[in-house]
């Protein structure tokens, strides 16, 4: 499940995406503003996963982001969950830019921010 939201002057992008390895299963890349996130996981349904994007074995979500953004984007990864930030700012972007994924050793995710009705 992919989960977006803004918290101060970033955009928040979370994925659940468990088991995969990160040099090889995963892409994060800006361009021309927009905010790409690809995974490529075994495929199928071993009966223990309660809910993955990854249940035809791809994961693809393209988001917009302010033309600016991309500088200073970051993207981490535990082996369950994806989590991209953008900085959502009005200063020019190199074109063509991808996402460094770090390896994230601390699983406690803090719970996403609460939508008021």
């Amino acid at each position: 499940m992919a989960l977006e939201y803004r918290e101060a002057d970033e955009l928040v992008v979370q994925a659940d995406l468990p088991g995969l390895q990160m040099e090889r299963d995963l892409e994060v890349w800006i361009s021309r503003g927009v905010l790409h996130l690809r995974a490529r996981g075994p495929g199928g349904h071993d009966g223990t996963a309660v809910l993955s994007d990854l249940r035809d074995g791809e994961f693809a979500r393209d988001i917009a982001v302010t033309p600016g953004a991309g500088p200073g984007a970051r993207a981490s990864y535990d082996g369950t969950r994806l989590e991209v930030r953008v900085p959502l700012v009005d200063t020019p972007a190199a074109e063509g830019r991808r996402v460094a994924i770090e390896l994230r050793t601390d699983v406690s995710w803090p719970a996403p921010p609460r939508r008021r009705h």
